[in-house]
């Protein structure tokens, strides 16, 4: 690849795959740690597009050296690529989110967007004082 930091994604992708794989997890956390490494995946490209090389250590040396090996464009394909794998496997679950964020916490869910059935019994718990 010409870059040692992209071994990053792979273990990123992987510890995704772990925390995702493991027994008696709720959908709702397995959820939040697809959407978390899809947030870093973004965060990563823009740092990129700008040579912010906080979080790719060997990326930072290859440009501070001035060794002319980084390859920009290629990383920002490979990231832009990964992005696109991640929003079509998951495409499913994303239709899924309000109700994911639904039983995960009531209190900060909109209930203008869930069904009109649950809608007065979440405008109540959320008016509780008590809860």
């Amino acid at each position: 690849m010409g870059f040692s930091n992209i071994n990053r994604y792979n273990t990123s992708s992987e510890l995704v795959k772990s925390k995702t794989t493991r027994k008696k997890k709720l959908v709702s956390t397995l959820f939040g740690s697809v959407k978390a490494f899809q947030n870093k995946l973004s965060l990563f490209l823009n740092q990129i597009e700008e040579l912010n090389f906080s979080h790719f250590e060997c990326c930072a040396t290859l440009k501070t050296e001035d060794c002319g090996i980084f390859l920009k464009q290629r990383c920002i394909k490979i990231i832009n690529t990964l992005i696109r794998e991640f929003e079509n496997r998951f495409k499913d679950i994303r239709t899924k989110e309000p109700i994911i964020n639904l039983f995960e916490n009531q209190f900060n869910i909109n209930p203008e967007i869930v069904e009109a059935s649950l809608q007065l019994e979440i405008i109540e718990l959320q008016s509780n004082n008590s809860l």
